[in-house]
């Protein structure tokens, strides 16, 4: 079973790229929350859990004692060194696995991790970066991203739709004309 530890996700890109991790029926998740408000990411995601725990009231062995009792194979942390992030907790080691993605971009210098989940743009080989997490790189990139379901359809750019401007024309012409 498969965890996850972060701050407020509500109505953030980091949201869409989580909320579209969700979608996969291979495996169960269960969220451990720190917000203090929801919204309708918050109960898309709620609604795809198997379970949901607030700890915003536990304190940091009281949430790794519920993560030891909801026998978490996987946990993955959201937060990293962000507002609102729960790396004390996480450092008692509470799962077999205990990973880190999405809201940081560098180590969290807790050896009770196991893998940071990176890719070769933000974390190349031989970069030279020093990681006490093992560096599990995801290709081509670490995210997975779901737009919204109010999201607009794409189209393309009115430059790409509209014929050049006559004025932006004759000045190009002229500019040329002068060299």
């Amino acid at each position: 079973m498969s965890r996850r530890v972060s701050g407020p996700r509500r109505r953030r890109s980091s949201s869409c790229r989580c909320s579209s991790a969700t979608t996969r029926p291979r495996f169960e998740f269960h969220c451990y929350s720190e917000q203090d408000a929801d919204d309708d990411i918050t109960a898309r995601i709620r609604s795809r859990a198997a379970g949901w725990t607030d700890t915003r009231a536990l304190g940091d062995e009281e949430l790794a004692q519920a993560i030891r009792r909801d026998t978490i194979d996987v946990l993955v942390d959201l937060a990293g060194h962000t507002p609102g992030n729960r790396l004390r907790a996480l450092s008692r080691k509470p799962a077999p696995i205990v990973l880190t993605w999405l809201d940081y971009f560098d180590t969290t210098g807790c050896e009770a991790f196991d893998a940071l989940v990176t890719d070769p743009l933000h974390s190349p080989p031989g970069d030279g970066q020093r990681f006490v997490e093992r560096r599990l790189r995801l290709e081509p990139l670490r995210f997975c991203y779901g737009p919204p379901e109010d999201a607009p359809d794409v189209v393309s750019l009115p430059s790409r739709r509209a014929a050049p401007s006559p004025s932006a024309h004759s000045t190009a012409s002229r500019r040329s004309a002068r060299r």
